[in-house]
């Protein structure tokens, strides 16, 4: 697979990677099926309201706290990063790809006081940090410390707020929001696609790694009719799914949460945006099935790849201020199941 999305009619590729900016009131914190009601956001910085799941100290590693979710698992806070300490910089990966590139900023953050923000057009200086753009910082969650796989044996749930300076496309399906790694051995195995410049996000699991003949055979159609005829491929129809919900839009500015959820004992994905539960018309449950040959065992996420810096898909820019690839991050988390209500 290239590492450009491909686009499709409906809009938001479901790849596990991470969106973009604005759109319809922001956070809005209301839920369709969400797994929480964490913290919220007004889509204009400062700090979060609403309800935490828990309150760690800044940093990387959370506290052992339990939050009982329905049913006999507890659902325990793994770890979160807030950029509101120092020394951020050793829980990523990938050091060479973004440094000198991203910086820790107090514009506009999600909640506290700081943010981590760069800008994904190789040929300007950010106004904000005073640094160069770069399409790809590619900045793996995976650090120093970091265990997510050997503490998620069952479940793994991720979520991070996401925002992007106010921009339009004028034309393609821009970059990936999201990469996730597996640790058993396929790397960038699967992705989430765009960065919500139309309605809809897109899921995809191959990247050059394995095979998703389950979702789609890609084959000559006599040698994809057996396999279509016994259910063992094409059960996406595709090889990417479009995942959209009513309420999801674009926009420009706000910030947005992005919201993961796997099960690996019953093998399915689940995703929200902004709380509302995004699905395809084939699983409008929101749980999406993944091949059984597939072994995936998540560890690290990669934030992001954007085409920008190679020259292509560039952005208009709205507000007239050279502000507007600017993208920022905050408050990532890592649960070992689904978050209390």
């Amino acid at each position: 697979m290239t590492n450009r999305t491909k686009r499709r009619a409906r809009g938001l590729v479901l790849v596990l990677v991470a969106a973009c900016g604005g759109g319809s009131e922001g956070s809005n914190g209301t839920t369709d099926g969400g797994p929480s009601t964490s913290s919220t956001s007004s889509g204009s910085g400062g700090e979060a309201t609403g309800d935490v799941p828990t309150s760690p100290t800044s940093g990387t590693t959370a506290s052992p706290t339990t939050s009982t979710t329905e049913g006999a698992h507890e659902a325990q806070l793994l770890y979160r990063q807030d950029f509101e300490a120092d020394g951020w910089e050793d829980d990523f990966t990938g050091r060479q790809t973004w440094e000198d590139r991203v910086a820790v900023v107090t514009h506009e953050p999600h909640g506290g006081t700081r943010s981590l923000r760069g800008n994904q057009f190789a040929s300007i200086v950010d106004p904000i940090t005073g640094l160069s753009g770069t399409g790809n910082a590619l900045l793996d969650w995976r650090g120093a410390g970091h265990d997510i796989a050997e503490r998620t044996p069952r479940q793994m749930y991720f979520s991070y707020w996401f925002r992007h300076d106010d921009y339009t496309y004028g034309e393609g399906n821009e970059g990936k929001l999201l990469y996730f790694f597996d640790a058993n051995g396929c790397a960038l195995d699967a992705y989430f696609g765009g960065q919500l410049h139309s309605r809809g996000l897109a899921i995809a699991y191959n990247n050059g790694c394995q095979s998703n003949h389950w979702a789609h055979c890609t084959g000559s159609d006599e040698v994809c009719e057996a396999c279509r005829e016994d259910g063992t491929c094409d059960n996406w129809g595709y090889s990417a799914l479009w995942l959209e919900h009513p309420e999801v839009s674009p926009g420009t500015g706000s910030w947005r949460r992005f919201e993961y959820f796997i099960d690996y004992d019953e093998r399915y994905f689940t995703v929200w945006v902004d709380g509302h539960l995004v699905t395809d018309e084939r699983f409008l449950d929101g749980r999406i099935p993944y091949g059984p040959e597939r072994e995936f065992h998540w560890t690290g996420f990669q934030l992001f790849y954007a085409s920008t810096g190679d020259g292509r898909d560039y952005a208009q820019c709205v507000d007239g201020e050279g502000v507007c690839g600017g993208w920022q991050i905050d408050d990532l988390e890592v649960w070992d199941g689904l978050p209390p209500k």
